[in-house]
């Protein structure tokens, strides 16, 4: 059976007697509505523009340069004819960073292009949120409604493409394919879209593993909740799509001269057994469990005299939903009703494990990652619908809510439920809006725009588009930022930048230089004293040969994850060895090596030894 469809759809709904055409029902019936397809047709742009404009607006605003730089770096990377895992490492964003390749190409690298990336997915977010409900037979303004809600807490609280977030639209992707082959499709059609599902999880998983790894269950119970003689064809499509992915892309990577052993170390061993260590902390830490399972419960919301924290009412109404329909469906009393009841709540189980499924995702998300938790809950507002649908199914007994299928008392009651609904998940979106989006949170700081309103206009010409702002362990302004990049344009050599900001190296026209897209010690970085660490650093030292690097970028004393450069000792004593100058710029300070003098770089293994290292 497919999920939550009927396999006829003129049958009376279960536990409901079939209505008659009497004089007395046709007075308690509402004449049918005309069709809405060319209002749908019209709803849907604004949808994508809402969802668009919404995060290029929260987008422009702050600099956050851990989080703003990645899929930045890695995109610039990529037009300067570096290939991941042959000419730099890390452990997620292949897909993101492509994407963002394109944009680049099309639009020129600056802020303008970086941040329209993330409104154009934020604005299909939208719509596949829309497209979801509609697979459901949810009603239009619940489906745009969802959309709405949908594309405020997706992209807005970052404004700029990222890796989790990219992960998230594709597992939503994968699921509206599969809601789609085990719904909708027939003929060729039906084993087409099973076989690219694995395809729009495969990218999530080239995002970042976590959470396109949970999409596999979400879709993989999908397909069981067929009927029996096509959930097994169903879940084959899916074995051979996987494989087939898989396929292509081994034979990309052969192609662009991908060297495997990096890709093991780099996106498979650190970050597993970085996801181990966190899993292990969790375990001998009940603090640190109920604290990274509880999050969804705790978010601020600014009251008079200061803030408060409230209760994310969301995430609690997803709790009830689901206590109460478990209570519905595995009640035993004799009644009439009270078996109508439970007869409707078992039928809808599949779509209520959908809407558990999306909420589980964002859950175990938030709880298994390092970001703040107000970035993983997109399909919060998305769960709160299918559970609302399940609900007025359950409790009404009808189906698609059409005014033509219910009696006015009913129609009264679900109309005064839907205003409700709405009137709480407009409260609860304001409130995120307000303090998420328009705050900035999710960079670890709360926008002023008094502060930073004079640093406006002395903005470097890549960066205009952006309205500055910056978490407070970043201490540099706008006008640093102008002054290295024009310094260093002004002069020959390469660059190498010992910081968060590696948004530097497009900035100067200069070839990235750091063997990883970021430093994070035991993730995209090994951890020093390591021996794989020694190898790494013997990469970087190489690189300064390749790429003639004549100037250090320093950022205060260390990243934000704590990587300084005391850290990597043979980098140290070579910048020691060698004659240099220093120049403060503010926070920033450039250490310009061999001034005015050839440089031969530094010294590098020899060429057995270095043959023995992973390239």
């Amino acid at each position: 059976m497919s999920v939550g469809r009927p396999r006829h759809k003129n049958r009376a709904e279960p536990g409901r007697a079939h209505r008659g055409k009497s004089p007395g029902a046709k007075k308690a019936i509402i004449a049918r509505s005309p069709s809405r397809s060319a209002v749908e047709y019209a709803a849907l742009p604004l949808l994508a523009c809402f969802g668009a404009a919404l995060s290029l607006f929260y987008g422009r605003t702050g600099f956050m340069p851990l989080d703003h730089s990645i899929v930045f770096d890695g995109a610039w990377r990529l037009l300067s004819a570096q290939i991941p895992y042959r000419d730099f490492v890390t452990p997620n964003g292949i897909v993101p960073i492509a994407v963002q390749a394109l944009f680049f190409r099309l639009f020129g690298v600056n802020w303008f292009a970086y941040c329209l990336h993330a409104a154009v997915f934020n604005a299909l977010f939208c719509l596949l949120a829309y497209a979801l409900l509609r697979l459901l037979d949810a009603p239009r303004w619940l489906a745009f409604f969802g959309g709405i809600l949908s594309g405020i807490v997706f992209y807005p609280p970052l404004g700029t493409p990222y890796l989790e977030q990219h992960s998230f639209f594709f597992v939503l992707l994968a699921t509206v394919l599969a809601l789609a082959a085990s719904r909708r499709a027939k003929g060729a059609l039906w084993p087409t879209l099973w076989l690219l599902v694995p395809a729009a999880l495969g990218f999530g998983v080239l995002s970042k593993q976590i959470p396109a790894v949970l999409g596999f269950p979400l879709v993989l119970a999908i397909a069981l909740a067929m009927n029996r003689g096509r959930r097994f064809r169903a879940a084959g499509l899916l074995a051979a799509g996987t494989a087939l992915f898989a396929i292509l892309v081994w034979l990309l990577a052969r192609a662009a001269g991908v060297d495997f052993e990096q890709l093991r170390i780099y996106a498979l061993e650190l970050p597993s057994a970085l996801g181990q260590e966190r899993l292990d902390n969790f375990l001998h830490d009940s603090a640190a469990l109920s604290e990274a399972f509880l999050w969804p419960f705790r978010h601020r919301i600014k009251i008079w005299h200061g803030y408060v924290y409230y209760t994310n009412y969301s995430a609690y109404v997803i709790v009830l939903c689901g206590l109460g329909y478990c209570f519905a469906a595995l009640q035993h009393r004799r009644s009439k009703l009270w078996n109508g009841v439970r007869t409707r709540a078992r039928a809808m189980m599949p779509v209520v494990g959908l809407a558990a499924g999306l909420a589980a995702v964002c859950w175990l998300t938030a709880a298994f990652t390092d970001n703040l938790q107000e970035n993983n809950i997109p399909f919060v507002y998305i769960a709160l619908a299918i559970f609302y649908l399940v609900a007025t199914r359950i409790v009404f007994g009808t189906r698609t809510l059409a005014p033509d299928r219910i009696s006015e008392r009913r129609l009264v009651a679900t109309r005064s439920a839907s205003l409700g609904l709405i009137l709480f998940a407009l409260f609860d979106a304001y409130m995120f809006n307000n303090q998420v989006n328009a705050d900035r949170v999710v960079h670890d700081f709360v926008y002023d725009a008094r502060r930073f309103r004079s640093h406006q206009t002395d903005m470097p010409q890549a960066l205009s588009f952006m309205k500055w702002g910056t978490p407070g362990a970043y201490a540099f302004l706008p006008g640093e930022v102008k002054a290295v990049t024009e310094y260093v344009r002004a002069r020959q050599g390469g660059l190498f930048v010992l910081g968060d900001a590696s948004v530097f190296y497009a900035l100067t026209g200069r070839q990235s230089t750091h063997p990883s897209l970021w430093f994070h010690p035991g993730l995209s970085t090994p951890r020093p004293g390591t021996e794989l660490f020694d190898r790494y650093e013997q990469r970087l030292l190489d690189n300064f040969g390749r790429y003639d690097v004549r100037f250090v970028l320093l950022e205060g004393e260390r990243t934000w994850l704590r990587a300084r450069l005391a850290d990597f000792g043979r980098l140290s004593a070579y910048i020691a060895e060698t004659p240099h100058q220093d120049t403060s710029f503010g926070f920033c300070r450039l250490i310009e090596l061999a001034p005015g003098a050839e440089q031969t770089g530094p010294p590098g293994l020899s060429g057995a030894a270095r043959a023995e290292l992973p390239h």
